[in-house]
């Protein structure tokens, strides 16, 4: 959303792809041990006409949603860049973690070079992940029957998550585990 203060000057939005290979505190004396990899920049307002998109239903509701002083903008990431990771620190680390990640910047400003002042700017971190299943697999489930010496039945073990393990990696790892037990 734009505010109508802001209207007077353009908006920019960048999408950054950096590689961060060494602590922040050895940041100095102007060598960063961080490498951009790609830096993409538009101009969300005011919208140029010859970058007219159709807009997505996403975009459609949060226009709705939000007014007319909202203006969508679209970024392609390309597919040759790398997927977010991050190396986690441990820890006595301290810092910003080592790994590839995206930021997208939006700033106010006359032009898309000049310095950006962080009043005027809001900055969001995505990640680009490798794979997202279109339709959720089955449930992982394990079982197995065991014979005792001293028991005339079997033992029959089944275990099974509530979720994909896909869907658990990307929820921070919260998921529900069943176990069943049959003698």
């Amino acid at each position: 959303m734009i505010f109508h203060s802001f209207l007077l000057s353009s908006v920019f939005v960048t999408l950054t792809c950096a590689f961060r290979y060494g602590r922040e505190d050895l940041d100095v004396l102007g060598l960063t041990f961080r490498k951009d990899l790609f830096v993409a920049n538009i101009q969300a307002f005011p919208p140029v006409p010859e970058d007219k998109k159709r807009l997505t239903r996403l975009q459609e509701r949060l226009i709705k949603k939000l007014g007319e002083h909202a203006h969508p903008f679209t970024f392609e990431i390309p597919l040759n860049l790398p997927c977010s990771v991050t190396l986690q620190p441990g820890p006595e680390d301290t810092g910003k973690a080592c790994g590839v990640d995206f930021e997208v910047k939006a700033f106010c400003s006359e032009n898309v070079q000049d310095k950006i002042h962080k009043r005027n700017s809001v900055r969001l971190v995505i990640r680009k992940v490798q794979y997202a299943p279109e339709k959720p697999g089955p449930q992982p489930m394990a079982e197995t029957t065991r014979q005792f010496l001293m028991s005339d039945k079997p033992l029959h073990l089944e275990a099974s998550l509530d979720k994909e393990v896909m869907d658990m990696f990307f929820s921070a790892g919260r998921g529900h585990l069943y176990i069943t037990l049959h003698s």
